[in-house]
């Protein structure tokens, strides 16, 4: 688990800031990414080409692998793509590394509390969600957000983007207002959740703070 969320981004915002203003490709960013990563979290990382972004621009997402993880194999994979070819040169500017660093810690953050959920119960699949959405696509996207699991996991990166760039309004937490609607009782308990962290994240940057006087 990542105990300080905002430590580990600010080491991940270190390493990123050595590449900056320098010209790389990204598969050769990936791979140097990846072996930073692996010294402290079981990770694998697969560079992707897509055209759904736009040029230059990247995202992450992730998966945790509960059967991976029960066979002590590295459970959080990682999904780095850009469209952007793999050999081509990319120059890596600031708001690449700042894009990059804070992408990293809600992949984790939210990976990880995955796995913590997975190991506290002894890998058993979480309790589905069912949906009363007579739209397909609707019910699918409020029977994956629904899950307690998943509210718990978007709690989580939703609290670490918030606290770390003051971002009261971040993707995720749109997805969960376009999907349910800001009264539905599945938004007000991610909020409540969301707020529970936040305090956690303040009360870990009063102790250091208090700590560095």
């Amino acid at each position: 688990m990542i105990t300080d969320p905002v430590a580990e981004y600010q080491l991940i915002s270190q390493w990123m800031a050595q590449h900056i203003d320098t010209t790389t490709t990204p598969q050769r960013l990936v791979q140097k990414l990846s072996i930073y990563l692996n010294r402290q979290h079981p990770t694998q990382i697969t560079l992707e080409e897509t055209t759904v972004l736009d040029v230059d621009d990247l995202t992450i997402a992730a998966v945790y692998d509960p059967w991976l993880d029960e066979e002590q194999r590295k459970p959080l994979i990682l999904f780095f793509m850009i469209n952007h070819a793999k050999t081509q040169d990319w120059l890596i500017t600031n708001d690449v590394a700042q894009s990059i660093a804070i992408e990293l810690i809600e992949a984790l953050v939210h990976k990880y509390q995955h796995m913590h959920q997975y190991r506290s119960r002894n890998f058993i699949l979480p309790r589905p969600y069912f949906s009363t959405a007579v739209d397909p696509e609707l019910k699918y996207q409020q029977e994956y957000l629904g899950q307690m699991d998943e509210i718990d996991a978007y709690a989580v990166n939703i609290a670490v983007r918030q606290y770390i760039r003051k971002d009261p309004q971040s993707l995720d937490l749109v997805k969960y207002y376009r999907v349910f609607g800001a009264d539905h009782w599945i938004v007000r308990r991610l909020l409540k959740k969301i707020n529970k962290r936040l305090a956690y994240l303040e009360s870990i940057g009063n102790r250091c703070t208090s700590t560095e006087i």
